[in-house]
């Protein structure tokens, strides 16, 4: 049975460092594995799922690692004695410390070897589509190609818009008998080699197939040009993937927004790197401290490429005005000094704020929550778009598929908020205190539970969480973190 748990109102307090930045571990361990020897991330938390994900794909394609406290290392695949030397020292039987020890990269190969899609690597990817999107053209150019398994909301992808992007390469996706709508099962291959040239890339592609292309590309033997057929949503996460492949020794010229021009010949370099926490996962402390839980949110600089650092700017544009230390400690509330830093500059929460607050998070979905909760417990009117329903639909677990915005409004207005849905937005009116005193689920979202743990700490009353173990797929942890700050959560 699914554990339930009964959570108490309580004065949260102390300092939290949450995990680390998922989007940019991703591509961290990604560029590390390319590398010729060791590196050493240091990675603060546990593991994700979505990491374990990652972390199984490069295994898969012939990379080592191993997690030792807060230190992740990972010896590349690109060197096989590197591998069998290190296979002893990371627990790995040294046939399997190449991922399949016949492997070479796809620019290696001679053009006449005939592919054997049976000696491809097998890389499940789970719930989590960005796996494939970012492994998918490094398994074309390592080993030819590859068999891909996922389940969930994404398993339905329609392949058409990567064969378009290969079109000019001969790759072949070919979806398993047995595939079903809620389950993947593909295999892809090159017929020859991955070689160099033009890719250009529709409209359909993710951010995340394009940050897996360019990391790819540098390994060819050859120059490439990548083309979009337009300009690209998340420019932050581009940003952070060219800066990051910079750090390990690739360099990609941009040339305007939609042309991206890659050297060939290029080999990533085995380094030290530290990945910084994640801001999407602060916002939740970061609202309970505006509401004023003393929480002071650790490991946050100021200089982030992430996407999610938005949320200092959503907070002042709400009247709340974080505070950004040195050592990237962000709190509320204080007189300015040396030790908290100045108020984080925000020109939106310049002017007085009157009549109804306008929030734009039409980027920023995973932020909905956090700041739903501020907004119902801050006096007036504040309207918080969402993005269309297309990019923000979202399968949750229990009981049907249901858009976030639904789930937000429905669960938050069980403890006594007062939020109404219309159409993409979410229009809150600010109440003085959530009443508590119900029974709430996470619906098996992550952000859900992170939003009601948070919520039933400011509430009058107990409040019961069903599926709060929701929270601990994208935050190991959490639960153990909430109690060290003097949240109480009682196991049903």
């Amino acid at each position: 049975m699914e554990e339930k748990y009964r959570i108490y109102p309580a004065k949260l307090k102390g300092q939290v460092a949450p995990p680390a930045a998922l989007s940019l571990a991703c591509r961290a361990i990604i560029c590390a594995a390319w590398g010729a020897g060791a590196s050493g991330l240091t990675i603060g938390g546990g593991l994700a799922r979505e990491l374990q994900i990652i972390l199984g794909g490069v295994k898969a394609l012939g990379a080592l690692w191993q997690k030792d406290g807060d230190r992740l290392e990972i010896i590349g695949c690109r060197r096989s004695d590197d591998r069998q030397r290190w296979a002893a020292k990371f627990n790995a039987r040294a046939d399997e410390a190449g991922g399949g020890s016949e492997q070479r990269d796809g620019n290696q190969r001679g053009a006449s070897q005939k592919d054997n899609l049976a000696d491809k690597p097998l890389i499940p990817c789970g719930q989590y589509q960005a796996a494939f999107d970012l492994l998918l053209p490094l398994a074309l150019v390592r080993s030819g190609g590859g068999r891909f398994t996922g389940e969930g909301a994404w398993a339905g992808l329609d392949l058409e818009p990567y064969e378009k992007a290969f079109g000019g390469q001969a790759a072949v996706f070919r979806r398993q008998a047995d595939s079903r709508q809620d389950k993947l099962d593909i295999e892809v291959q090159v017929l020859g080699q991955l070689v160099p040239g033009r890719f250009v890339l529709p409209p359909q592609v993710s951010a995340s197939f394009l940050s897996g292309l360019l990391l790819a590309l540098p390994l060819l033997k050859g120059d490439s040009q990548v083309c979009l057929s337009e300009e690209p949503a998340c420019r932050q996460e581009l940003t952070m993937t060219l800066r990051l492949m910079a750090e390990f020794g690739c360099q990609v010229n941009r040339q305007g927004e939609r042309e991206f021009f890659v050297p060939g010949r290029q080999r990533y370099q085995s380094r030290k790197f530290i990945i910084e926490r994640d801001y999407g996962l602060a916002a939740y402390y970061l609202a309970a401290a505006a509401l004023g839980q003393e929480i002071e949110v650790q490991g946050l600089p100021g200089g982030s490429l992430q996407e999610n650092r938005v949320i200092l700017d959503l907070l002042a544009r709400q009247g709340k005005k974080p505070r950004q230390g040195p050592n990237g400690g962000v709190s509320f509330g204080g007189e300015q000094n040396e030790q908290t830093g100045p108020a984080v500059a925000n020109t939106a929460a310049a002017a007085p704020i009157a009549g109804e607050i306008i929030i734009d998070c039409r980027l920023w979905p995973d932020l909905l929550p956090p700041l739903t909760l501020l907004a119902a417990l801050t006096p007036g009117s504040t309207r918080i778009q969402g993005p269309p329903a297309k990019e923000w639909e979202k399968a949750l677990k229990e009981p049907e598929e249901r858009p976030l915005l639904l789930a937000i409004a429905e669960e938050l207005n069980k403890l006594g908020a007062r939020i109404e849905v219309q159409e993409e937005d979410l229009l809150v009116e600010g109440v003085t205190k959530l009443t508590g005193s119900a029974t709430v689920s996470s619906q098996g979202d992550y952000r859900i539970a992170l939003m009601l743990a948070l919520a039933a700490s400011l509430s009058e009353k107990p409040a019961v969480l069903e599926q709060p173990l929701a929270a601990e797929g994208s935050y190991p942890g959490f639960w153990q973190d909430y109690r060290s700050l003097g949240g109480w959560a009682e196991v049903l």
